[in-house]
């Protein structure tokens, strides 16, 4: 495990786990990463998602989430309606772009208005025993579950903790030698979450609250790519039942097809580290 932007890989690194040798109790201080939500919106009883197998559609290029929104339907309850604002308007694209630097690989992007910090991580192999992780995180983190949604308090607090990057950072260097044989880089910039009941909590905490209906929206744009490869187009997604709208990377592109490769690949790489 490697952690944080540069050129060179800084002193003390690389955090070291011998999979074949390490104790249940240092697996779990290695994998167990920062992380405040589940992944992502999720089909339930009780929990419908869309879109689904009856209603596959996707949100169309331009469309917006600013307005006044409704649900009805049995079981739902009278003047379930909420307005959305632009700060929870569904995220750009992550544009993310590379260049190599005497070795080093410059990730550089342009800033998406409403967010909140961002995260960079990388998954690579050297040989064929040896899985290597790098985060764009100031701080030792495997970036694991970072790669979500995340609550507004919970991003706020890792920033000033250096472990995710300012809404204003740009660039970030991946420092040289850390990867042997290519990696996946995966990149979030996070959306500031909503929370909205009715009726709204009161600010007495002796009187009884019961909502009759309560709405969260989570946003959030990503980008992968192969190291050292322009990105293929990003994913922009709103959460919790809004749908979402995504620009997948075009296999006709140069590079689609390695991109789709490396990822199916490191992914198959890592099941068989964790040993399923």
């Amino acid at each position: 495990l490697y952690w944080g932007c540069g050129d060179s890989v800084r002193s003390g690194q690389p955090v070291v786990l011998d999979m074949a040798k390490a104790s249940p109790a240092e697996l779990q201080k290695f994998f167990v990463g920062r992380r405040a939500t589940q992944r992502g919106a999720h089909l339930a009883a009780g929990r419908p998602s869309w879109p689904n197998e009856q209603d596959s559609r996707m949100v169309p290029e331009g469309a917006s989430l600013v307005g006044g929104h409704a649900f009805k339907g049995q079981g739902v309850p009278e003047g379930f309606s909420f307005d959305i604002g632009q700060t929870q308007d569904i995220m750009p694209p992550l544009a993310l772009s590379q260049r190599d630097a005497n070795g080093a690989t410059v990730l550089e992007w342009q800033g998406l208005p409403t967010a909140r910090a961002y995260f960079v991580s990388a998954m690579g192999a050297r040989g064929e025993n040896e899985m290597v992780f790098w985060t764009s995180s100031e701080v030792p983190e495997n970036g694991t579950g970072l790669v979500d949604y995340q609550t507004n308090a919970a991003v706020d607090r890792w920033v000033k903790e250096k472990a995710l990057m300012p809404a204003d950072s740009r660039t970030c260097t991946v420092p040289k030698g850390i990867f042997g044989e290519g990696a996946m880089v995966r990149m979030i910039a996070y959306g500031s979450e909503l929370n909205l009941a009715h009726p709204p909590k009161p600010t007495n905490p002796n009187v009884t609250w019961e909502p009759q209906w309560a709405v969260k929206v989570r946003l959030k744009s990503v980008a992968n790519a192969m190291l050292g490869m322009e990105s293929l187009g990003g994913q922009a997604a709103p959460g919790r039942g809004s749908g979402s709208r995504q620009r997948q990377g075009n296999p006709d592109q140069p590079g689609g097809d390695a991109l789709q490769e490396g990822i199916g690949q490191g992914l198959k790489e890592l099941k068989g580290v964790f040993g399923f």
